[in-house]
């Protein structure tokens, strides 16, 4: 990443990059990822070519697989129902696919303990409605 010649940033922190991992089918456990110098070695430096000081931070990304979840319908109400210890999802929906997707959040959890369970009402007036389940 570079800047025009005579280009620069400001004093302070600066977010230049932000790198998503997707766990595959079936993954759980905790990987380590560190940030090398191995293949493209990792530098920042200023407007003419000089190395600045720079701090890179290693981690650890935890898999943990997605919940199990239970999905009835009882009168015009879909209820869906998961482990509360997966309490960080959320139910969103949308009346269309089309770009820009207005995903709302349709409701707080409510559990008994060991489950969340959220009853969603289907409007017959309203045929299309998409859901989705959402880690956040």
């Amino acid at each position: 990443m570079s800047l025009p010649s005579g280009g620069a940033w400001g004093a302070g922190s600066q977010e230049l990059a932000v790198l998503a991992f997707t766990a595959g089918a079936g993954a759980s456990g905790a990987v380590s990822v560190s940030l090398s110098d191995t293949v493209v070695q990792r530098e920042v430096a200023d407007a003419t070519a000089q190395s600045l000081t720079a701090v890179y931070n290693n981690g650890v990304i935890g898999i943990t697989p997605p919940p199990q979840l239970s999905v009835a319908c009882v009168g015009t109400n879909v209820t869906l129902s998961w482990p509360s210890a997966f309490s960080n999802y959320v139910l969103q929906s949308a009346t269309n696919l089309t770009p820009p997707i207005d995903w709302v959040n349709e409701s707080t959890n409510a559990g008994n303990g060991d489950t969340l369970t959220l009853n969603v009402p289907m409007d017959p007036d309203k045929p299309q409605k998409f859901l989705r389940f959402w880690v956040y």
